[in-house]
């Protein structure tokens, strides 16, 4: 017979009191004093730690504590234990699964899923609607953080000039139009409203040197309305959304998000793919055009460090990279593909 003392908690007794428990050489348990027994391969016995505290569950919901490790491993091995503990085993292996599943889904879809599913909502959603809110956001941050251009009126054509030249024309239903406009709060910043309204600052063309550097910032703005990355934005903001109208085709909800224009302009960031997809665009653009890319990376590089210079300012933007987070990636993908040339 081996012995195992302990301390037993039952439901008679909230609190443990110690006990012993006999097994004989047939593998029966008898609990001291508590006129119960059953057969050891019954009991669920916890994994040992160590020589840490070992846990004994009866069938009854008994439970008793000991620190005989070496005695119950023996006596596992002599005569076996519950079936419910492998059982037990086997549920915790499962839902770890589970759950490692359910973590990848998770990040497939907010990776993957999300992303492509709201260019497929954003595409349905028709261009009239898009326009019409983009218009409407853009005269509503008109009337708060733009004021007339302060520049020559010459400069200001000259650029006007210019964008008539690389806007598209009518090709996805945008009617671009560039609006050169002076901000105390925004400083240099370049802005593409989804209703083709693209907005540069007075600031970020004083911090050019030259013109080809404001015309690249153009063509990437452009880029983000072709590619609808500010209704996307918005569309991957509003996940539930985004089932609603996946599931029902409901466009007529779909639209009402786009009321957000405004705060996605100032206070949100493009994602690195719709970064990277508004660069593509704008590379394309420049070799069509052919024009030095180099320029681009220039001005990047001023921009960051203007928004350097603004940090812990009063600017609401706080400079171009608010909206377009900058990457070393970018500037070197732009300077890469410079030729000495051109």
């Amino acid at each position: 017979m081996t012995s195992l003392n302990g301390v037993l908690k039952t439901g008679k007794h909230l609190l443990p009191t110690e006990s012993c428990l006999h097994i004989s050489s047939a593998g029966i348990v008898d609990i001291e004093h508590a006129n119960y027994q059953c057969s050891f391969s019954k009991l669920i016995i916890s994994p040992r730690i160590r020589s840490t505290t070992r846990f004994i569950t009866f069938p009854n919901g008994s439970m008793f504590e000991t620190l005989q490790n070496d005695e119950i491993d023996q006596l596992i091995e002599r005569f076996g234990q519950s079936s419910h503990k492998q059982r037990s085993w086997r549920k915790s292996i499962i839902q770890l699964m589970l759950l490692v599943l359910v973590l990848a889904v998770t990040w497939l879809t907010v990776h993957y899923g999300t992303p492509n599913l709201s260019r497929t909502v954003a595409d349905t959603i028709p261009v009239e609607v898009i326009i019409e809110e983009g218009q409407r956001a853009y005269t509503s941050m008109e009337s708060v953080h733009f004021v007339n251009s302060q520049l020559d009126e010459d400069i200001i054509k000259q650029y006007q000039d210019r964008f008539k030249v690389i806007a598209p024309e009518h090709v996805n239903g945008f009617e671009y139009k560039l609006h050169i406009k002076h901000s105390e709060t925004l400083g240099a910043n370049a802005f593409a409203f989804p209703s083709g309204d693209i907005v540069v600052t007075d600031e970020l063309i004083q911090l050019a040197e030259h013109e080809d550097e404001v015309v690249q910032v153009l063509l990437h703005e452009i880029g983000h309305v072709e590619e609808r990355h500010a209704v996307r934005s918005l569309v991957q903001a509003s996940t539930l959304l985004l089932i609603a109208v996946a599931v029902s085709g409901d466009m007529g909800s779909a639209s009402t998000f786009l009321i957000g224009i405004p705060a996605l302009m100032l206070n949100s960031n493009y994602s690195r793919r719709m970064e990277s997809e508004a660069d593509e665009y704008a590379l394309k653009e420049i070799e069509r055009l052919q024009l030095d890319p180099m320029h681009f990376a220039n001005i990047l590089q001023k921009l960051e460090a203007s928004k350097q210079e603004e940090e812990g300012g009063e600017r609401v933007g706080k400079g171009y990279f608010a909206s377009h987070p900058h990457t070393k990636h970018r500037i070197e993908r732009f300077k890469v593909l410079s030729s000495p040339t051109r």
